[in-house]
């Protein structure tokens, strides 16, 4: 498989208030090919979410290298995102449309994922009338029409109960696999990781290491653990 990310033996630390140096994440090393959907697991605090912003440039690693394998677009749909509260969920929704270019086909994909993730009855109201879940949905549907090679998601499902977590995800995962678009994302659920996910890494405690990775056999919809 093409490589389209390699992270090798990534730390980071950080500063306390008395000046001591602590461990968070690492050493930590990944291989994300392309198109391939990944998710992050482990407990609070093991470093996780650092992965993403070190990958957006927000943080920068204390030690190891990253190297991307050919021209990428980052999209990162960070943890606690909100919809604009002065527009509604319609255009909320078309603002990737209006920053990038309103194509026919963009057009027509927004209407599909409309429909998809079940958003055409709310598409007037503002976002204070929304749910959590339904938000979240909103934001994922915007995920889907920027333009990027590879998404990185922070608990992108959190406030979805598990029937939407299995019904919505299964909808991302085909509409990622259907363009080629690497994802990265955090969750704390491994059956969200299971539906959704190629692959899945399990972190131990800070700093956060691999324990071990687990490969989802999507053909017969079951997790399959390798070493």
């Amino acid at each position: 498989m093409e490589s389209q990310l390699e992270m090798r033996a990534v730390r980071k630390s950080f500063l306390s208030s008395d000046g001591r140096e602590i461990p968070s994440l690492g050493p930590f090393s990944l291989s994300l090919g392309r198109g391939e959907i990944v998710a992050l697991l482990g407990p609070n605090g093991c470093g996780k979410s650092t992965i993403l912003k070190i990958l957006t440039g927000k943080e920068k690693e204390s030690s190891g290298s990253i190297r991307w394998g050919f021209r990428h677009q980052l999209s990162y749909l960070q943890q606690g995102e909100r919809l604009l509260p002065w527009r509604s969920l319609l255009e909320n929704l078309k603002l990737p449309l209006s920053m990038q270019g309103q194509s026919c086909s963009k057009s027509i994909l927004l209407n599909e994922l409309i429909e998809e993730f079940s958003l055409r009855a709310h598409l007037d109201k503002m976002p204070t009338a929304l749910s959590g879940g339904l938000k979240q949905r909103a934001l994922l549907v915007r995920s889907l029409l920027i333009d990027a090679d590879v998404l990185l998601l922070d608990e992108p499902f959190a406030e979805m109960d598990i029937n939407s977590r299995e019904r919505y995800g299964r909808h991302f995962r085909r509409r990622l696999k259907e363009r080629g678009i690497c994802a990265l994302f955090v969750t704390h659920s491994f059956e969200e990781a299971g539906a959704i996910a190629d692959r899945s890494i399990i972190f131990s405690e800070a700093p956060g290491q691999i324990l071990r990775e687990i490969h989802s056999d999507h053909n017969e919809g079951k997790y399959a653990n390798r070493a």
